[in-house]
């Protein structure tokens, strides 16, 4: 993929982005979870907005008990927020500014293949209205799968 043809879907003033993991369990989380604690990936969480330390067992995190839950994932730099009200399916938002160059996009695209070979799985990105930007597929690798403007 080529910037030019896609760096319009990352403007400053553009709406969050949601990096989407369809149809997972807590399993799923667990084993992704797992997995960026083994790397250089900072994960942060947070209970009724104070830092938490992050449970053993995912399932204690996804738990629809009324408590304000965020994650924090930063993988060298760029920011994802998990949206732990959500329980099939792992959503991550990020803010399309932070994607200013095409280092930063390939970091997005490496986050995407990474997780979904991990978890064999599709990965999109999608804008505001849940419509696919990107889209990884096992075996074939992240896809451009909009027309640029």
């Amino acid at each position: 993929m080529d910037w030019s043809d896609y760096k319009n879907e990352f403007g400053i003033e553009g709406r969050a982005r949601q990096l989407i993991i369809p149809n997972t369990t807590p399993a799923d989380w667990q084993l992704w979870l797992d997995y960026l604690s083994a790397t250089d990936t900072e994960v942060l969480y947070f209970v009724d907005g104070n830092a938490a330390c992050l449970p053993e067992d995912v399932r204690e995190m996804l738990q629809p008990d009324g408590r304000l839950r965020a994650l924090h994932i930063t993988p060298r730099g760029l920011k994802l927020i998990a949206d732990l009200t959500v329980f099939d399916q792992i959503r991550l938002r990020f803010y399309p500014g932070w994607i200013t160059d095409e280092d930063r996009a390939r970091l997005l695209f490496h986050m995407m293949s990474t997780a979904g070979r991990a978890l064999e799985k599709g990965v999109v990105v999608a804008g505001p209205d849940d419509a696919a930007i990107f889209q990884y597929l096992p075996g074939r690798g992240v896809e451009y799968v909009v027309d640029s403007p």
